[in-house]
């Protein structure tokens, strides 16, 4: 009996770990940032309505990207911004989003932090530049690793660290449930709500509302990533630039496949199994005359798509044989 319930329980734990390895699998990633120096998929300081009033663009903190944890250690005081643990990308000391005083950088300071003194609860936002399209996909996630001190021992019920969505490109933004504040220490967080799903304009943006007092690092944000699960497997398809071409020469061919498939498989119809490609838009170079039938079969997390094959699709002759 013994023996039959140990069976049944590795059975359980087997099944358990193969459906979170199917699970991560069938998440596909839809944008990805870790801040590192180049172009950005986030705006800094950006303009939007919030809580019933306009975001701020420059003031006495902002929204930057660098890769300063060092705080200072004179009057004013300011407390280092937490080394990130394993698992960020570049850690301990990468390129990160965050918060900072204008003054306080200008004095030479720029980790996380910010100051109070006009005491305006002004509101800071940093959002996606270009929305993504989630239209197809579903269990849509924000995930990103965060810090943020503000607050947390003079005003408890202060809110400083926020995360909202807008589902029409940015002109609408909504608030997600929770609070991020009163943590100096990198914690990781997935938001996932029904409403991102099938979104076809979809952003996100951090909110930080200056608070009237309170202690450093201000909101720091790194690696983000927003990830989905494709709601059905593609339907193939594929055109190539020509299809009438000369011996020894090449087509490019173009996946036209919806769905949004992550993966495709190629053949050239040469009758040789080594003539495939798994590329998205393959060149092929076809080095005998004759009629050839090209096949796609699109897939994505979801599974594989029917292929697709067009029939004599590619005609190659031999420019030596055809009298004028």
């Amino acid at each position: 009996m013994k023996l039959q319930t140990a069976g049944i329980w590795k059975l359980i734990i087997l099944g358990i770990i193969a459906f979170a390895s199917y699970s991560s699998f069938s998440q596909v990633s839809l944008l990805k940032d870790d801040f590192s120096p180049g172009p950005s998929n986030w705006g800094l300081n950006s303009v939007g309505v919030i809580h019933g009033s306009v975001t701020v663009t420059g003031s006495e903190n902002v929204w930057t990207i660098n890769n300063s944890y060092t705080g200072r250690q004179v009057l004013p005081f300011v407390a280092n911004t937490n080394a990130q643990p394993v698992g960020i990308s570049g850690a301990p000391n990468s390129h990160y989003l965050h918060i900072l005083s204008s003054g306080l950088n200008a004095g030479g300071t720029s980790n996380a932090n910010y100051t109070t003194v006009l005491k305006k609860r002004e509101q800071y936002m940093t959002s996606m530049v270009t929305p993504i399209n989630a239209s197809g996909y579903k269990d849509i996630t924000l995930n990103f690793w965060w810090l943020n001190y503000a607050d947390s021992l003079n005003h408890p019920n202060d809110t400083s660290g926020q995360v909202f969505y807008s589902t029409d490109g940015g002109t609408t933004w909504i608030r997600t449930p929770k609070t991020y504040s009163k943590d100096s220490i990198w914690q990781k967080e997935s938001i996932k709500l029904p409403v991102f799903d099938n979104q076809p304009s979809l952003k996100f943006a951090f909110v930080f509302i200056n608070p009237d007092v309170g202690e450093s690092p201000a909101f720091a944000i790194d690696d983000v990533e927003i990830t989905g699960t494709p709601t059905s497997t593609p339907t193939s398809n594929f055109t190539g630039d020509k299809t009438l071409i000369c011996k020894g020469k090449c087509v490019q061919f173009s996946d036209l496949s919806l769905g949004n498939p992550t993966q495709w498989s190629w053949s050239f119809g040469t009758g040789n199994a080594a003539d495939t490609s798994n590329l998205q838009n393959p060149k092929f170079c076809f080095p005998n005359i004759g009629k050839y039938s090209i096949t796609l079969t699109a897939s994505n997390s979801a599974g594989a798509g029917g292929a697709l094959t067009k029939t004599n699709y590619i005609d190659v002759v031999d420019l030596s044989l055809i009298h004028i």
